[in-house]
């Protein structure tokens, strides 16, 4: 980052003059060198964006039309991008595709951002924010989300096994894809999550994907169910 950068996206500068270097400095260090890595310029001031790739086509990632990430590729997760604070237009562009989509978020300097791709259809995509509400947990508890977002699964239905609930449960049915669950709240600990296909009778009958995460008191996660070969995933969406 140059010195006039730095004190601009520092300090603030002048409105306009700021956010126009800001994302200037911010293009330049996704496209030089390795188009796919994120910005050096992630210090104090920034938020954290991440985009996961829901879709069957690989996308680019713009912000306020300049280039962020360069491929993204289907069922996978970007690096944390760092966003200058603002209302930003997150625009995802299908590779070998003509329509570009677009949404919008509010960047505050300690956010951490989703924004998802979805589209079934080879070229096409649209762009989903994937909001936190409801996700504070009363003090002393943990709270668990799950995301379809895999474009190639069949009908599924997504389970969890909470610390004070041994028995699996379905977080909602039926899970359509590109659709949130409701945060589920329980004591912290170790959850289950597995996914099975809709219509199963239990959690461990024709179980697709399983994964373990440890949720700690006053957290909320997120977890995501990607396209993976043949079958699906499950992918936390707070960590890489």
């Amino acid at each position: 980052m140059t010195a006039v950068g730095a004190r601009l996206l520092r300090h603030g500068g002048p409105p306009s003059a700021g956010r126009r270097v800001g994302a200037l400095v911010l293009a330049a260090a996704a496209l030089i060198g390795c188009s796919n890595a994120p910005s050096e310029s992630s210090g104090a001031g920034h938020g954290q964006l991440r985009v996961v790739n829901g879709a069957v086509t690989p996308v680019a990632v713009w912000v306020d039309g300049f280039a962020l990430y360069g491929e993204l590729a289907p069922g996978a997760i970007s690096p944390p991008l760092p966003v200058a604070p603002g209302s930003r237009s997150v625009e995802l562009r299908p590779i070998g595709g003509s329509t570009n989509a677009a949404t919008r978020v509010d960047v505050t300097a300690d956010s951490s951002l989703v924004v998802a791709a979805l589209g079934t259809s080879a070229g096409s995509v649209s762009a989903l924010a994937l909001a936190d509400t409801g996700a504070i947990p009363a003090p002393g508890t943990a709270k668990l989300q799950a995301v379809h977002l895999a474009a190639k699964a069949p009908a599924i239905w997504v389970w969890r096994k909470q610390p004070d609930f041994p028995t699996p449960v379905t977080f909602m049915f039926p899970h359509p894809y590109g659709m949130s669950t409701s945060y589920i709240q329980a004591p912290p600990g170790t959850w289950e999550v597995y996914v099975t296909p809709a219509g199963a009778p239990n959690a461990t009958t024709n179980t697709l994907a399983h994964l373990s995460i440890s949720i700690a008191a006053n957290q909320a996660r997120r977890v995501a169910v990607l396209d993976s070969g043949s079958t699906v995933r499950i992918v936390p969406l707070d960590s890489p």
